[in-house]
Formats: structure tokens, sequence, C-alpha cells
């Protein structure tokens, strides 16, 4: 029988000079308060250039706790000079072999796949780790627009079961385009939501966020509409912008 050689990148996968992790029990409360949601978080080095909120302190990964990871596998990315197509394969391969498959999956808390080719190796990593766990993996891109990165909802695609992406937009108007883009639903920003129940906004249904519509009490473990996007059945998921600095920036987006 042959062995399966470890790369290795996996080998010192948790170590600090890492550029992309994976954690099998993540500690983010909004996934599950009990730690039972696998993450993987990626250096900005793989988040496309056409991101809105890249470099301005309004994503995600600039706030809260999660800074103080980002921080680390930012600085990795530089001082090691990684390309986005090896965090890519680092994240795929510490998928594979640092996580047990016990739990949901949460692809790229930070980070994104901004080519068609760094999509096709996260999404078969996804693929992958859905078929041997039984437990579905999930993410978001901000990487679909078709004039910039061009990644569509097919270059995730790998075999017969589908993964869960959903496309990362700043506005509502923007949703008709990512849907051009293949991806059935897409998680929009907005900077207030018109109601706590889903409510329709032109021709797209927007169901807000049941994290954030209750203060915390619902987590992604209880929800699992992102990590089944085939339930969503073409509506999209609404986030609401809670930064002043985010919401600014949305509204010069929505004023475009």
């Amino acid at each position: 029988m042959t062995k399966t050689m470890v790369p290795l990148t996996v080998l010192k996968s948790n170590r600090k000079d890492q550029p992309s992790i994976a954690v099998d029990e993540s500690g983010d409360r909004k996934l599950s308060k009990s730690g039972q949601f696998s993450g993987t978080y990626k250096g900005e080095t793989s988040c496309p250039s056409s991101c809105p909120l890249l470099g301005k302190g309004d994503c995600y990964k600039d706030q809260g706790p999660v800074k103080i990871t980002t921080k680390r596998l930012d600085n990795n990315c530089v001082k090691f000079n990684h390309t986005a197509l090896e965090l890519c394969q680092i994240e795929a391969d510490q998928i594979k072999f640092c996580l047990s498959g016990r739990y949901p999956l949460r692809v790229g808390i930070t980070g994104d796949s901004p080519s068609p080719e760094c999509a096709k190796i996260t999404g078969k990593a996804m693929f992958d780790y859905q078929a041997r766990s039984g437990q579905p993996a999930f993410t978001f891109t901000h990487s679909h627009k078709a004039d910039k990165e061009n990644v569509t909802y097919t270059d995730w695609q790998y075999g017969d079961h589908p993964v869960n992406i959903l496309a990362s937009v700043e506005s509502v108007d923007q949703i008709p385009l990512a849907k051009k883009q293949g991806y059935p639903s897409c998680a929009v920003i907005v900077e207030k939501f018109q109601s706590n129940k889903a409510y329709k906004i032109g021709n797209e249904i927007i169901i807000p966020c049941p994290h954030q519509t209750s203060k915390g009490k619902i987590t992604c473990e209880d929800c699992m509409l992102c990590p089944k996007v085939h339930k969503l059945k073409g509506k999209n998921i609404g986030f609401e912008a809670k930064q002043e600095k985010l919401k600014k920036t949305i509204r010069g987006i929505c004023s475009k």
C-alpha cells in the first residue's frame, strides 16, 4: 500500500510562518457556540484586487479578534512572497490533511480565490472534504466580476455534487450581474435591514442573516442556509453593515 506523502507546508500547518491555517474547531462564535465548526484562514494576497473593501479596514478580517490572526498571515504572505495560487494550494492541502471531517467547514473565513485556477483548487478541496466527511463546506467570493477576475460559479465545481459558493456583493444592484456568472445566490451587504424577516427589493429576495437579527443567539451551525446553498432556492442572504466606516463605504458604492 502506497503511503500518502504529507506536504511540507502542512507539516508546519499552524506554525507562525504560515500564510494560511486550517482549524478543526473554530473559536468563531458566529459559526458555532460549541466550537463544532471548522474553518480556514488565508492572507489577503489571495483577495481579488477588485474587492472594494480591500485595504480600507472595512473587511471582516480587519475587525475584532480575527484581526490578530489575519495580520500575521498577511505579514507571512509578504515575508515569503507567496502568490494567490500558492495560498490556495496550501489551504487545499491543509483541508485534506489537517481537518478531521467531523464538522461543517467554512472555507476562507479570511481570503478568497481570485482566479479561475485558484477557484478550481479550492472547489476541489471543498468537494473532497464533503465527499469524505458527509459535512457541508461553503465559502463566499468577491472574485465573480466578469470584467475583473471573472471567476464563474462553474469554475468552483468539481464532480457531480455542487459545492456551496455565494457571490459577495456590496449592493442589491450587483446581484443580477453575479447571477449571470452562474451563482445561484448572493451574500449582500446592506446599510440597514428593512425587516427582520425576508423582504423583496426589486426582483431579489433578501433573507436577513439570522445571526444578526437574533443578536448572536442563532449561529451558522443553527441556521445552515449558507452551508447549503440549494436551500436558498435563488434567495440571497443579507448582512447589515455595523461599523460606521463600512456603512459609508456601502453608501459610496450604492450612489455610483
